[in-house]
């Protein structure tokens, strides 16, 4: 008598391929929101260490470093520029870097091209796709036109920027209290930046620095469809590096993800001249002025975010 060989039939063997993939399509999505997970919190501990260097900066020197360094070059339309993170880095295990530092010169000169070569890890959020970027030239614009500069070898930019307070319309369309309201300023929108004893909000109810990913390329979120568009650096990418002027007013964007007078949206909609703007779902995370660090929610209020970003404004502030 023949032996009857096993094994699968062919209906079996769809079974066991159609259970696979249902396994798969529910476990999948759980391991990607793990994964982002992590890397939320990478980003958190980021900004934790950037947050405590800017506390430990300001005990030190009772003030916090400024937004921009600038003086006049000679036959130039525009002036050297520097920023807040060189004088920080002595806060971040990183003070030969810092050392190495010119602030006599801008970032894109001479004396500054090693450094500004130096990609900081504690700069760049996990969750932006590529990471941050090494790019040569960045576009501005002053009273003269818009102008590019370029820096040899080029430089690495940042995910994270400082905040300068609210933007006068949207401060205004808010609030009614006028465009120039010296309460809508934050803390690297003032000249000088405060100190703490300054900050009448509560260091721990005022933002300092927010995520602001993606630069030098421009990204523009549209509130209605979702959609996610990537468009060329434009001249506010010279807010995209570390080492050059990294500091940004809060914008009211349109919902189709266009900055207008007349827009409400905050968070996430744009990564433009360093707003606030992540890749995680749902929100950005931002650093404290105590050193602690917050994820705000895409849906927060106007008016409660507008309260964190400013130092002196003087608001009544629920839980946030």
């Amino acid at each position: 008598m023949a032996s009857r060989k096993s094994g699968f039939t062919l209906i079996e063997l769809l079974v066991v391929i159609a259970i696979i993939a249902v396994l798969v399509a529910i476990l999948l999505p759980a391991v990607q929101q793990a994964r982002e997970a992590a890397r939320r919190s990478q980003c958190q501990n980021n900004l934790k260490q950037i947050g405590l260097a800017m506390h430990n900066y300001a005990d030190v020197h009772s003030t916090f470093p400024r937004e921009s360094y600038s003086q006049n070059r000679p036959g130039q339309t525009y002036a050297y520029w520097s920023n807040w993170v060189p004088g920080l880095l002595g806060f971040l295990d990183q003070g030969a870097l810092g050392q190495s530092y010119d602030y006599t010169y801008s970032m894109f000169d001479a004396p500054n091209l090693k450094a500004i070569r130096t990609k900081l890890a504690v700069f760049e959020c996990p969750s932006t796709p590529g990471g941050t970027q090494m790019s040569t030239s960045f576009r501005t614009q002053s009273g003269t036109g818009t102008w590019d500069e370029t820096a040899p070898g080029g430089a690495w930019t940042a995910d994270y920027a400082g905040s300068r307070g609210v933007d006068s319309a949207l401060f205004n369309l808010v609030t009614g209290l006028g465009t120039n309201n010296p309460l809508r300023i934050g803390i690297f929108g003032a000249d000088p930046t405060p100190k703490l004893r300054d900050i009448t909000d509560g260091t721990s109810n005022t933002i300092i620095v927010v995520e602001s990913a993606g630069r030098v390329k421009w990204y523009s979120r549209n509130a209605v469809t979702n959609k996610l568009d990537e468009q060329p650096a434009r001249f506010g990418s010279w807010f995209s590096y570390w080492s050059g002027p990294n500091a940004g007013w809060t914008y009211g964007y349109r919902p189709d993800g266009q900055a207008n007078s007349s827009g409400t949206r905050v968070v996430n909609i744009s990564n433009d001249r360093g707003t606030t703007f992540s890749f995680h779902t749902g929100g950005v995370n931002v650093a404290m002025c105590d050193g602690g660090v917050r994820f705000i929610g895409e849906n927060i209020s106007n008016q409660t975010f507008l309260a964190i970003t400013t130092s002196a404004g003087n608001e009544l502030l629920s839980e946030f």
